[in-house]
């Protein structure tokens, strides 16, 4: 079986397999980038996110997830305007590790 790798997106987002299970999360923490995209879509306010964790993101790094996201969600209508749903692209960014692990077992 071959090891999972990090792999950084961007200036703040990593997907690190010994962090958060490769779950995304902001570079030096364990904070996901799911989680942060919930509060954004709750309508929280960026510096209020930021604050709830202790600002150890920052609005840049918010801003850099939701920009990341728009990109994939974007992207995938383009490509699917009949599928308006999220493509496998946008969702392995938030869920990197069970896209891989989903992969792993279906190659055993």
């Amino acid at each position: 079986m071959q090891k999972k790798k990090r792999i950084e997106y961007g200036e703040y987002i990593v997907s690190d397999p010994e962090i958060c299970h490769g779950h995304l999360t902001f570079k030096g923490s364990r904070i996901l980038v799911a989680d942060v995209i919930t509060f954004v879509a709750q309508g929280k306010n960026w510096h209020w996110i930021s604050q709830a964790y202790d600002n150890r993101i920052t609005e840049e790094a918010i801003e850099e997830a939701i920009t990341e996201a728009i990109k994939l969600t974007d992207a995938s209508l383009l490509n699917n305007q009949h599928t308006p749903h999220i493509s496998q692209e946008c969702n392995a960014f938030f869920r990197h590790s069970d896209l891989t692990a989903s992969q792993e077992t279906a190659n055993n």
